[in-house]
């Protein structure tokens, strides 16, 4: 499921994520699963096999250059020395 972090409090660990259809549920820190510290408004996708969200990550977009600063310059130095 997609949504974004509506809440989370760092002193009891827990927030609330909201859905695409404005449905609520409650989360646990140890559920995050991304790098990055959680962030309010942010978007994730999550699963729900209850009524606590788990295994939360950031939803991340693709983008192009972000792909290309990590792959490109691989792909390109190829190109380059084959030339």
């Amino acid at each position: 499921m997609k949504g974004k972090v509506l809440f989370y409090d760092k002193k009891f660990r827990r927030g609330i994520i909201q859905d695409k259809s404005n449905n609520r549920y409650s989360f646990h820190i140890g559920e995050w699963l991304s790098d990055e510290p959680v962030s309010e408004g942010e978007e994730v996708i999550f699963e729900l096999p209850k009524e606590e969200a788990i295994s939360i990550q950031r939803h991340e977009t693709m983008n192009f250059f972000k792909i290309f600063l990590e792959k490109g310059k691989n792909l390109f130095w190829f190109g380059y020395k084959a030339g």
